[in-house]
């Protein structure tokens, strides 16, 4: 029964500690991992960062749909043989 105690202790002391720490945070919506989209608020610097990834990926789909072959050796990895060396 003694040889029980302590890892039975160490193992709710655990638990509390994980829940105090991280899934109550988490329930109130002030986690530090929250995601992006979710109730925890982004930062100006965040927030410009994803306007720039947003604008980087339209970009580069413009730049795929006025060049369709070089999307083709982008997704395949080899040359469609029409294209020869380019």
């Amino acid at each position: 029964m003694t040889s029980l105690v302590l890892p039975l202790t160490a193992t709710v002391l655990a638990g509390l500690l994980t829940y105090f720490c991280c899934v109550r945070p988490m329930r109130q919506g002030r986690c530090a991992m929250a995601s992006p989209g979710g109730s925890a608020a982004s930062s100006p610097a965040e927030s410009m960062q994803r306007a720039e990834l947003a604008e980087l990926r339209a970009k580069v789909d413009m730049v795929r749909a006025l060049n369709p072959a070089r999307s083709v050796v982008l997704s395949s990895g080899t040359l469609p043989d029409s294209l020869g060396d380019v």
